[in-house]
């Protein structure tokens, strides 16, 4: 038995060294700023070429870069209705990143790299919401008081660009990877539903929550919304953006 035990862990070690740096892990860095969790696995295809497929998740939190959204925002119209919205809006993602990598030195992982990808990513978000909605009853103007909404709903981004990077063995199994540049176009498209149970009936939600969105720069494309019942409204947006790739890794060869 322990002549079995010897052979097994010589063959399996024979077998690691013979692939020697043939594959590695890595965690992004620069994405535990925004709590994304970015993990990669590459391996090698050629001396020239490898694949690498990223996937990434980013936990539950506030929006990234919130108090640069709000700068967007002339929220004055609608009392800062829409600043409380993104102030308790919570959001949550994933994405997949495949690649293909090209070394143009010949020394596959190791070196300057040029690495056409694809991306897919999908974000869920919430929030919750308080609005005053005047309507008309009878041909009289009424009020309805801090009428609370309840947002849901997700945005989908798919598409490609090219990353060119750098990364270095530090040792045989210690790796750095830095992407410096790495643009790309993505296509998203967003859906979301608004629900306002005492919303009065006399009054279109579809319309009301257009209006408030209103506020919203052009820049960012138009969100259709109709109604879909008295008290629920759904909204569409679909819009080209430019996307840009940059992160800093450590990992593990093997």
């Amino acid at each position: 038995m322990k002549k079995i035990i010897l052979t097994l862990t010589l063959t399996f070690y024979a077998l690691i060294n013979l692939n020697a740096q043939s594959n590695k892990i890595d965690i992004g860095l620069f994405g535990l700023l925004n709590r994304n969790l970015s993990f990669s696995f590459e391996h090698t295809l050629s001396d020239y070429a490898t694949f690498r497929m990223g996937a990434s998740y980013m936990l539950t939190g506030e929006l990234p870069w919130l108090d640069a959204s709000k700068g967007l925002l002339d929220s004055s119209g609608t009392e800062g209705y829409l600043e409380i919205a993104l102030n308790k809006l919570r959001i949550s993602a994933y994405s997949f990143t495949p690649e293909f990598r090209f070394y143009p030195k010949g020394a596959a992982m190791t070196g300057l790299y040029i690495a056409p990808y694809l991306k897919y990513a999908d974000y869920r978000f919430t929030s919750v919401y308080q609005s005053d909605v005047d309507y008309f009853d009878a041909d009289s103007l009424f009020t309805a008081e801090d009428v609370v909404f309840d947002l849901s709903g997700h945005i989908r981004k798919a598409g490609a660009g090219l990353a060119i990077g750098y990364q270095w063995l530090i040792s045989d199994a210690v790796s750095l990877d830095f992407c410096f540049f790495g643009p790309g176009f993505v296509y998203a498209f967003a859906s979301s539903t608004v629900d306002a149970p005492k919303f009065p009936a006399s009054r279109d939600i579809g319309e009301f929550t257009q209006e408030e969105l209103s506020e919203i720069p052009d820049i960012l494309g138009l969100i259709d919304v109709e109604q879909v019942t008295p008290t629920q409204a759904k909204g569409t947006w679909n819009k080209l953006l430019p996307i840009y790739r940059f992160n800093i890794s450590i990992g593990f060869a093997f």
